[in-house]
């Protein structure tokens, strides 16, 4: 089993290494920020992938969007033959930064996904997600279900119990 950084993920975990051959074409990870869902993510694609090289990653920083252009180049990787493996995982960080044009684009390559493509996208705040996206997409939220397990992981980190009281 991989080293889950976050306790609270190891259902999540297990239930991904669950699936085997039934992975699903594009899943949606969500919940409220600071959970680990681009941890578990990252770990989602690298459990799908082996470590070959159809692996391509689209997210922002700060107050960016998410561009046509970016949804373009990543139209033109899932486009090209995989060389090696027979996996192409795509991760989008986070889907509710894509601008209206970059959405668009998006709905149409999930409309239609190459052979052996599988998208991975993670959401903070999934209700800002179009519903035609989101009719394309498995959900999966994420949540904190044993409260104390979480509680005595921050106070390991040093978090001052009111502001762990506060991330929960």
């Amino acid at each position: 089993m991989a080293d889950i950084a976050y306790p609270w993920l190891e259902s999540y975990w297990l239930q991904f290494q669950s699936m085997g051959a039934r992975v699903p074409q594009a899943l949606l990870i969500y919940g409220r920020p600071g959970l680990g869902k681009s941890t578990l993510g990252m770990l989602y694609a690298l459990l799908t992938m082996g470590h070959h090289p159809g692996f391509f990653t689209c997210t922002v920083k700060d107050e960016e969007s998410i561009s046509i252009d970016q949804i373009r180049t990543l139209q033109a990787h899932v486009q090209q033959t995989v060389t090696i493996g027979s996996h192409k995982v795509v991760l989008i960080n986070p889907i509710e930064r894509l601008n209206r044009y970059a959405a668009n684009a998006l709905l149409k390559l999930l409309e239609e996904p190459p052979s052996g493509t599988y998208f991975i996208v993670i959401s903070h705040a999934q209700t800002m997600i179009l519903p035609t996206l989101m009719s394309r997409l498995i959900k999966m939220p994420i949540v904190v279900t044993d409260r104390s397990v979480a509680m005595t992981w921050l106070k390991n980190q040093n978090i001052a119990e009111e502001d762990a009281l506060l991330a929960l």
